[in-house]
């Protein structure tokens, strides 16, 4: 190689080469890793966020994307009072990334659907209230015209379940808050509310509805401070001067229920746990004022909504509509 051309400026990227070809720089291609840490740091936007993704330090990312950096031979990014802004060139880098990880996640399905003789398969994710009832009951439905369809659902808490849908390990999301995150899209399908279960023999089953002072001097079920039902919990209680922590602090509302169930005092959980079977073993009453829940279906901006995933919304939203009144308790 002459001097000159090894004085030469590294190349940008050029459209229509391979994601291979045009991360080849001075220092050779980058490896599966690299692109890995890249993509993660494109998507969330800064490094400490990529660490969270990737379950690694922030001066891991830092290190690693030094070494993409040196390896392509130009910056990937621009760093301005302390915040990453993608270059030109890194945003074409992104485009061939996304397309090479929709490409690598078709075949996986591809290959798994051709063993499992199905054709197609669909990654659903919620907030653990869901799967008590509103998701079983949307499967169900969704399998009677999609028989051929594998759904792998995992109930996970929000901590969790938005990495999943950023990454791609998961179509669709169901949550009551809307995670915010600028990759990805959440719609509004439905709402339930917050309501009140107690013992058979609490003398608050005697009421029509509950309110914040009602539950003083009352044995409290409740969750941690960060968790959206502990915030949620918290507003309820505002209208009273004295502070009610809960003597039992739980996760979940269904953790929340088996231990009223068990006698172990009331909770205040979301009306999606609510199932016919929850009111055969306790009593449930709404709460004055009263508060809505939303519920939230999400899914990443970065590559558009499947036909199947689209078809679970519908079916998620009929379901919503139908199941919620009916599984409530009546007032009065």
């Amino acid at each position: 190689m002459s001097s000159a051309a090894a004085r030469a400026p590294a190349a940008r990227p050029v459209a229509g080469k391979s994601v291979v070809a045009a991360v080849s720089g001075r220092g050779g291609p980058l490896n599966l890793r690299q692109i890995e840490v890249f993509r993660a740091i494109m998507i969330s936007g800064s490094l400490s966020e990529a660490g969270r993704l990737l379950f690694v330090s922030q001066p891991a990312i830092s290190r690693a994307l030094a070494a993409c950096e040196n390896r392509l031979g130009f910056p990937l990014f621009d760093r301005v009072k302390g915040r990453l802004h993608a270059t030109p060139e890194a945003k074409r880098l992104f485009e061939e990334v996304v397309q090479v990880y929709d490409g690598i996640r078709r075949v996986n399905d591809l290959a798994q659907n051709l063993a499992d003789d199905r054709s197609g398969v669909l990654h659903v994710v919620s907030s653990p209230s869901f799967g008590e009832y509103l998701v079983p009951r949307v499967i169900t439905r969704f399998r009677i015209k999609h028989a051929n369809v594998q759904i792998k659902y995992r109930p996970l808490t929000m901590d969790v379940l938005v990495p999943q849908l950023l990454l791609g390990h998961a179509d669709v999301g169901i949550s009551m808050l809307p995670p915010q995150h600028p990759s990805l899209e959440t719609r509004e399908i439905g709402a339930g509310n917050m309501m009140c279960i107690v013992p058979r023999f609490s003398p608050l089953a005697e009421l029509r509805s509950v309110r914040p002072q009602d539950l003083l001097g009352q044995t409290l079920i409740g969750y941690g401070a960060d968790t959206p039902l502990g915030m949620t919990v918290s507003g309820f209680f505002e209208t009273i001067p004295q502070a009610l922590p809960p003597a039992i602090e739980v996760r979940s509302a269904l953790t929340a229920c088996a231990m009223v169930r068990e006698g172990a005092g009331v909770a205040l959980i979301d009306s999606y746990c609510v199932t016919p079977g929850l009111l055969r073993d306790v009593v449930v009453r709404p709460i004055a004022p009263s508060i809505e829940l939303k519920i939230h279906v999400t899914h990443s901006r970065l590559e558009p909504l499947s036909v199947l995933a689209n078809a679970f919304m519908t079916t998620f939203r009929a379901v919503v509509r139908e199941t919620l009144p009916s599984v409530l308790p009546k007032r009065g």
